[in-house]
């Protein structure tokens, strides 16, 4: 069997900017599909979340054959890509918590399979 080591970050999410701006919680110029930000860095969509927004990161390096080193540092998240999203909430943007799974720049979501690497239950 083989075991996968799986960081959880959960960090609060702090106005971050990248082209979308705020106007009562929810960023404009965003996309309301959850499906769409799938291939976006994560400091992208984090600058799509609601300033209240939980945001719990996965590093699921471990799939592409990496070993897990995302650190929840600002600065850094342009070089981590979103490769699974999802809250319980009907506008992520505006949630109380999202979940993301993430891999480093240069991978792609297409790199492996990450479906089942995030889960939100109702």
């Amino acid at each position: 069997m083989r075991r996968w080591a799986i960081l959880t970050v959960a960090a609060a999410v702090l106005g971050l900017s990248s082209g979308c701006t705020s106007t009562g919680g929810v960023a404009d110029g965003c996309d309301s599909s959850l499906d769409s930000t799938v291939g976006s860095t994560l400091d992208a969509f984090a600058a799509c979340l609601s300033d209240d927004t939980d945001l719990m990161i996965r590093d699921v390096s471990v799939l592409i054959g990496e070993d897990p080193s995302y650190t929840d540092v600002a600065e850094l998240r342009a070089e981590w890509v979103v490769v699974a999203a999802c809250t319980v909430d009907a506008d992520w943007r505006d949630s109380a918590t999202v979940e993301v799974a993430v891999v480093p720049k240069p991978h792609t979501p297409s790199d492996a399979d990450f479906d089942g690497t995030v889960a939100c239950e109702r």
